[in-house]
């Protein structure tokens, strides 16, 4: 992670220095502008969301074997990594946007091993869902963004009762699904008598049944 890091920032150094020259129309070299904006500071930080304490290097000379007379020479590196998980309840408290609900999640998940969702309203929900989808590694999140318009503001606690509700519905599908698969595999119905009961295709029915792993 320091490497990482240090290459991100040197690019980002970079690019900034780059901005600073143009090309001469009439020699095709680059020359530096008259007026140029001053190097700006780049700063790195490292969003960990693990439940167990960060354990990797954070530094450039834990990871590089130097001989200790060299080392006044070897420029160190320091990442700043935010253990989101392990955040205490003040510090999760200092945030004021979005990102204070999807602290707030994995500090409740890592202590209680449980979550009460809190009455904060989530401003950006498509952008919060598809970070928790990812850093939970639970699609139910991804999945529920479709049921919110662009721009549609929400509280945690009705995106979990969404998510319960897309479950239940699930659940009642693949009932109907099974009995259906069950009355074709006895032979009491065709695969088009069976897609037509429920008014859909039968390349619709085949796909439902693919999805539940209904194998005909």
């Amino acid at each position: 992670m320091p490497i990482r890091v240090m290459s991100y920032d040197a690019a980002a150094y970079r690019q900034q220095l780059l901005n600073q020259y143009e090309t001469d129309p009439e020699t095709g070299k680059k020359v530096k502008k008259k007026s140029t904006d001053p190097i700006y500071p780049v700063v790195t930080l490292v969003l960990y969301f693990g439940n167990i304490p960060w354990k990797k290097y954070k530094t450039l000379l834990d990871i590089v074997e130097v001989p200790e007379e060299l080392k006044p020479y070897v420029s160190n590196y320091n990442t700043n990594i935010f253990e989101i998980a392990w955040l205490s309840k003040e510090q999760v408290e200092l945030f004021k946007s979005d990102f204070k609900i999807v602290a707030d999640y994995f500090v409740q998940v890592r202590t209680n091993k449980d979550y009460k969702p809190s009455p904060q309203i989530i401003k950006h929900v498509h952008e919060v869902l598809q970070l928790m989808a990812i850093f939970t590694n639970d699609k139910r999140f991804e999945e529920i963004q479709n049921l919110y318009i662009k721009g549609e503001e929400s509280t945690m606690c009705e995106v979990l009762d969404r998510i319960v509700a897309q479950g239940e519905a699930r659940g009642e599908a693949r009932g109907e699904f099974n009995i259906l698969y069950k009355l074709i595999k006895n032979g009491m119905l065709t695969v088009e008598q069976a897609a037509k009961s429920i008014n859909i295709s039968v390349e619709q029915l085949l796909a439902n049944f693919k999805q539940y792993n209904l194998i005909l």
